[in-house]
């Protein structure tokens, strides 16, 4: 395994991997409000297909998530698992801006204009950011 990687995800560290192509940096709701790509007020929903609920939350200023139950979470993922009775789910895959439908994954993306798709071992590291460095 190379130096400087997590054994667990053979990714570098400070990276999450959020599928199997492609890799992105630990970043939280509070760098996407830091960057503008969301404001605190924002409405998020998720839409169900397959069980065609919708779920609703609220962006708050402190980078929270607060779900139309009035619980607050610390994670897009954390709103989507409490709302979808404890089974885990890609909160920011599932996450929508209720007015532009652009999901928190694609807003992450933005954000993190040097992520490119991963090389054939599973990652990229020559234009990922250093969290160490931020």
């Amino acid at each position: 395994m190379p130096e400087g990687t997590d054994k667990c995800f053979n990714s570098p560290k400070g990276y999450i991997r959020s599928d199997r192509r492609d890799m992105l940096p630990m970043l939280r709701l509070i760098d996407l409000l830091e960057a503008g790509l969301i404001s605190a007020g924002d409405d998020l929903v998720w839409k169900r297909r397959s069980s065609r609920l919708t779920f609703t939350a609220k962006i708050l200023p402190n980078g929270m998530i607060k779900t139309s139950d009035g619980v607050l979470h610390s994670s897009p993922s954390m709103a989507a698992r409490h709302v979808n009775m404890g089974i885990s789910t890609n909160g920011w895959r599932v996450w929508q801006l209720a007015t532009s439908k652009q999901s928190l994954f694609e807003l992450r993306r933005i954000l993190d204009s040097n992520s490119t798709p991963a090389s054939d071992s599973g990652f990229s590291d020559k234009n990922l950011l250093n969290l160490s460095k931020v």
